[in-house]
């Protein structure tokens, strides 16, 4: 199901992709502890002893645990997933989620490129508001022209100029050599825009 629907997962939650996997090792380890409302009832003063045997459980025995199976420790005792806790560690960079068998990571490291394309949508709602401001037509096309001296919106507007011109429905996106009078604060560094109408200028 997830694969199936892997597009629109990631457009719902602004995602860039959404992998499935039956090998969650790569994004998580395995960890285990002892449930003693459930074990020690079976095994009395022996629990201690089960529950040492359970913390040393690697990922692969845990992972047949939640899928169903049950397997036998070193002293004897056969567990199941039922007397087991069992907590995931996430690699560094990586958020999970568990419930179940099911695992949701999402990885938080950012790259230049997607601190950059994080800025170019800033500039895009920028933009949208600066429309909504002039009551341009949801459906009128402008012709934009920006200014900035600030290296990380110059590098948004150069590698995601034809994303932004879509977006904000411009005709055509040229860098002015200098200030322009519209002038937007986006990440403490300033771009400068001048927004106008395509059609009957």
């Amino acid at each position: 199901a997830l694969a199936l629907h892997a597009e629109l997962i990631a457009e719902e939650l602004n995602v860039k992709e959404v992998a499935t996997s039956l090998d969650e090792t790569a994004l998580v380890t395995l960890h285990a502890k002892a449930n003693f409302k459930a074990l020690g009832p079976r095994f009395g003063k022996q629990v201690k002893e089960v529950a040492s045997e359970i913390e040393v459980l690697d990922s692969d025995e845990l992972h047949l645990l939640l899928d169903g199976g049950s397997l036998t420790l070193p002293g004897g005792a056969t567990i199941t997933a039922d007397d087991v806790v069992v907590t995931r560690r996430a690699q560094d960079g990586i958020v999970v989620g568990a419930e179940g068998n099911l695992s949701i990571a999402l990885n938080c490291a950012l790259t230049p490129d997607l601190v950059s394309e994080g800025t170019a949508r800033e500039i895009v709602n920028r933009i949208q508001a600066e429309r909504r401001a002039r009551d341009l037509h949801v459906t009128d096309r402008i012709r934009l022209r920006w200014q900035s001296d600030d290296v990380a919106l110059v590098d948004a507007m150069t590698s995601f100029g034809d994303y932004i011109a879509t977006e904000v429905l411009a005709e055509s996106v040229e860098r002015s050599a200098e200030p322009l009078p519209g002038a937007l604060e986006i990440g403490g560094a300033e771009l400068t825009i001048d927004v106008t109408v395509a059609d009957g200028d």
